[in-house]
């Protein structure tokens, strides 16, 4: 850790902050967990919750310098910008470098964090050109690759930007919200957020994979036979109620398609029909021309 000094405040998306040289090196600047919490509408002891619960995914004196046992602290109580009190009652006073800051947007990983991050980058840290032209640094024998992790935050960030047109687009549109749902998570998990978003209230449809998956129905290649459960169920003549047309797309977006899901309840009609016929591995209804093979796994 170089000598920290104070250079005066900077006025940042509405807000003076200080400005903290000499913590990440020459040119770097650095910002507070307090700072950072204001921007963030969190509690500071939350921010620091947030690091200390992933501590192993911060890097001393790279990500981060705890400045509560440091002379500089006196520094910022002298210059207001922390109270007495405030020091006394913290555990830790964190400062974060621009990628310390990057690492623990990942942590909060919420629209209004991902948002504040890149009003941040704009109005607060800056590229350099030595960042550019050194894409990797060597610390303690680890390369550490800026580049990597800046096209990661942007792909997160394209990811969400796209879940937010997807809104945009269908509003006012006759779609079913399970449509919506079903769409925002492809298009978020290819950006590499993989989270699964609430469904509406009362929703409890399934697809036929998943119908496959609970009953153990599996092809002779191992993979759940979603086919001969659709053929299953449409042997059945489930009642309209009980299905539920979703909206989707494949990987890259270029071919729309709907899919057909059901209520939990075809769970059980399917496993009697099974169960009536004894298990067949070999799945045929009047209403499909090809026949199943079939094999059920314990």
């Amino acid at each position: 850790m170089g000598a920290l000094k104070l250079m005066g405040t900077t006025k940042v998306v509405g807000r003076e902050i200080p400005n903290i040289a000499g913590g990440f090196g020459k040119g770097k600047k650095s910002m507070l967990a307090k700072d950072i919490a204001g921007f963030h509408n969190k509690k500071r002891i939350h921010v620091n919750e947030a690091i200390n619960n992933n501590k192993n995914r911060f890097r001393n004196g790279i990500d981060l310098i705890d400045l509560k046992e440091s002379e500089f602290v006196i520094d910022l109580v002298d210059n207001n910008i922390l109270s007495k009190m405030q020091v006394a009652k913290s555990n830790n006073i964190y400062l974060l470098s621009e990628r310390g800051y990057a690492k623990l947007i990942k942590v909060f990983d919420d629209d209004l964090s991902w948002e504040m991050y890149d009003r941040l980058l704009d109005e607060y840290f800056e590229l350099r050109e030595e960042k550019k032209s050194n894409v990797q640094t060597t610390t303690n024998n680890n390369v550490i690759d800026f580049e990597k992790e800046k096209l990661e935050i942007e792909k997160r960030k394209l990811a969400l930007e796209t879940a937010r047109y997807v809104d945009d687009m269908i509003a006012g549109l006759d779609v079913d919200k399970v449509s919506i749902v079903v769409e925002k998570q492809r298009v978020l998990k290819q950006g590499g957020i993989d989270i699964n978003l609430a469904l509406p209230a009362g929703f409890n449809f399934i697809g036929c994979t998943e119908i496959a998956k609970r009953l153990n129905i599996y092809s002779t290649e191992n993979n759940p036979h979603n086919k001969a459960v659709s053929a299953i169920i449409e042997e059945l003549n489930v009642e309209e109620s009980m299905k539920k047309r979703v909206i989707g797309a494949n990987n890259n977006g270029s071919h729309q398609f709907s899919t057909t899901q059901y209520d939990e309840r075809v769970v059980d009609l399917v496993d009697k029909w099974l169960k009536d016929r004894d298990y067949p591995t070999r799945i045929e209804v009047n209403c499909r021309k090809k026949g199943f093979n079939v094999k059920y796994k314990k």
